[in-house]
């Protein structure tokens, strides 16, 4: 997340009143807003509308009346603020508390102020400091103070914008000229020709423009997952792309329309680096892997902030963005944050989304109980830290010896016939058992068998059974888990039996009365203490082979 207190521009959050389908007793807010922003709906239920306004909050905007604008998010240090209530005689802190209940909580220390901005035509959307002395008095009942906000406010509107329409195609100039509006296609080749053969070496012109050549021509090896995909431009009029498949050099009027669509976006906030970026409808001619990888390169690569009208789901997934719900009730548009999962979901079914079409979690974990997921979390959060439970994976409990009653066969077969099928929770899946062996001699049960060949199968889920062990407490080094278990249970927890005196086979809360003790409670204190370093090899081993395969079912590239 961006710290609040840089210099960079940055938009917070804006409001519209009585403009195209907002009526005018209806404010439609949309904020607090994130690097990236999702205004997802249903035709003509305003969202072009919003994302539109938008470059109305540019710090660089000017001329013409900002029609419709009612306010802007403005962030305060909380700091600054208690400053200012101090100097009103607002000194306990439970009458600052309630005080700045009025404003939005931001990030840690920040609040945020919808401030009223005046429709003058020569008004920027930067809030002047009268105006959000004005609102503040009124938002925390104050009239006298004599500390100032300098230095507390952050910036709050951007300062450039761009408009990538949801009608892109690649064209020449008007005229055969120079100009170049890469927001909509035209003149890209040959802006594409100045980027890959720049003139005047040593210049800062020179060296901008091959490294915006060498970040296209990255983002197209990215998307396509192809190491030696290659751009060309010949004769500053046609563009060729090299695909492993194809084997040679094509014409990109030969390919499909969805890389012609992402060369055409990626170009586009490469060169308006820096921007607040207004995209609309950029799944047109994408499928969902080339959405999502087109929305994590504008994420991880640009410097731009996006608000995008959307009608995918398949985006929505993506870490650190914000959605926003696009409604119309028969008289006017409004707007509502989608935070909760079930806010999404809702999301997913005004976009006229089922279950059935979305397929579930992208990757399911089943484990045993609610101890096992706090330390498979641990342990995946460990080996690969990108990955995020809730996003990319879900963990689910089975129960124990329930796993009797589940199976993992695609194929009907009698001697199932009567069991759960996992697959059709979630086809992409892995069921996690304890062994339960009491010696490395020990067989596996009968289930654990019957599952693991069943995991063999074609399009079947994966099997984790840690044999070298007898439960997933046994995994922990000994030592840690005994502090971990005296830690939450000082009275009970001493007689745990020592590290000298456990093996890896034997029962883990041994010398611990049943019932003095929580298993979940433990778990979430070694998981607070876990490092890389607490994994012994065979372990980091599995939990590195399930991240991978939790990647792979989310289209994420492979970690180096």
């Amino acid at each position: 997340m961006r710290p609040f207190d840089s210099q960079e521009s940055w938009l917070h959050g804006y409001s519209l009143s009585g403009v195209a389908g907002i009526a005018a007793d209806v404010e439609a807010r949309v904020g607090p807003l994130a690097k990236m922003n999702f205004l997802v709906g249903r035709n003509n239920h305003g969202k072009s509308t919003l994302m539109r306004a938008a470059s109305q909050w540019t710090s660089t905007r000017s001329g013409g009346a900002h029609t419709g604008v009612r306010r802007t998010l403005v962030p305060i240090k909380r700091d600054a603020l208690i400053q200012m209530l101090r100097s009103c005689s607002v000194r306990t802190q439970e009458e600052q508390a309630s005080r700045l209940s009025s404003l939005l909580p931001l990030q840690d220390g920040w609040l945020g102020a919808w401030v009223q901005r005046s429709n003058a035509s020569n008004t920027s959307g930067v809030v002047e400091q009268n105006n959000l002395t004005r609102h503040l008095k009124s938002a925390l009942s104050v009239e006298n103070y004599s500390v100032q906000l300098h230095g507390g406010v952050a910036a709050h509107a951007a300062a450039n914008f761009v408009n990538i329409p949801a009608f892109r195609q690649m064209r020449q100039a008007a005229g055969g000229g120079d100009r170049a509006d890469l927001a909509s296609g035209e003149g890209l080749v040959a802006e594409l020709s100045r980027w890959q053969h720049p003139r005047g070496p040593h210049t800062p012109a020179y060296a901008e423009a091959k490294q915006r050549w060498s970040r296209l021509q990255d983002f197209l090896r990215d998307v396509l997952e192809d190491p030696d995909a290659e751009l060309e431009v010949a004769e500053a009029t046609d563009l060729h792309v090299r695909l492993a498949q194809a084997g040679s050099m094509l014409h990109i009027d030969s390919l499909g329309d969805g890389i012609k669509q992402v060369v055409m976006i990626a170009a586009a906030c490469i060169y308006y680096d820096d921007h607040l970026v207004l995209l609309e409808e950029p799944e047109i001619h994408l499928h969902a892997g080339l959405q999502r990888k087109l929305m994590r390169f504008l994420s991880d690569h640009t410097s731009s902030q996006y608000i995008i009208a959307t009608h995918s789901a398949h985006v929505l997934d993506l870490p650190g963005a914000r959605i926003f719900h696009v409604t119309h009730d028969g008289t006017s548009s409004r707007v509502a944050p989608a935070v909760r999962a079930s806010d999404v979901q809702q999301v997913c079914v005004d976009l006229g989304y089922m279950a059935s079409d979305l397929l579930q979690s992208n990757y399911t974990i089943w484990v045993e109980g609610p101890s096992d997921r706090v330390y498979w979390s641990r342990w995946l959060q460990l080996v690969d830290p990108q990955l995020k439970e809730g996003v990319h994976f879900t963990i689910m409990s089975y129960g124990g010896y329930l796993i009797d009653s589940v199976h993992l066969r695609d194929e009907p077969d009698p001697a199932t016939e009567d069991l759960v099928q996992l697959l059709k929770l979630g086809r992409q899946c892995v069921v996690i058992a304890d062994s339960d062996k009491t010696s490395g001699e020990d067989p596996l049960r009968p289930t654990l068998v019957r599952l693991m060949d069943e995991a063999l199968r074609p399009g079947s889920g994966q099997v984790i059974v840690c044999d070298w062990v007898r439960t997933v407490e046994n995994l922990v080094p000994r030592e840690l888990f005994r502090r971990a278990v005296i830690a939450r249970h000082p009275v009970a927890g001493p007689r745990l039996k020592t590290f000298e005196m456990s093996g890896p086979f034997d029962a883990p809360f041994e010398g611990l009365t049943k019932g003095s003790y929580s298993k979940v409670g433990i778990a979430k204190e070694v998981a607070n203490s876990l490092t890389a370093a607490d994994m012994d090899d065979q372990l980091a081993t599995v939990a590195g082979d399930l991240a991978a395969k939790i990647r792979l079912a989310n289209g994420l590239p492979e970690v180096a």
